[in-house]
């Protein structure tokens, strides 16, 4: 999958990709699934992406103190191609 400015979603090291996670930040809320693998900076647990943190209000600190849970949704019938704001990558 290549990621876009639009494209919601999460890195995290050891979750399966697919599944949800609800953040939320200063009385904002998302649910996004994990797409890639990492974050690898010390201290950093998630690493969302631009669009997702904009969501939730904080890109231009550059990180913030979000509350996560996993989400009740599951992401089992969804291709790459179907997750919020991808596209495929060229073969």
């Amino acid at each position: 999958m290549k990621l876009r400015k639009a494209t919601l979603g999460v890195a995290h090291k050891t979750l399966p990709c697919g599944t949800m996670l609800d953040f939320s930040f200063h009385g904002k809320s998302i649910t996004v699934p994990v797409i890639d693998r990492g974050p690898y900076g010390p201290g950093i647990s998630y690493d969302l992406t631009i669009q997702a943190a904009r969501r939730l209000g904080f890109v231009d600190t550059g990180r913030g103190a979000v509350g996560v849970l996993r989400s009740s949704t599951k992401l089992t019938q969804l291709s790459a191609a179907q997750l919020p704001g991808a596209i495929p990558a060229a073969s």
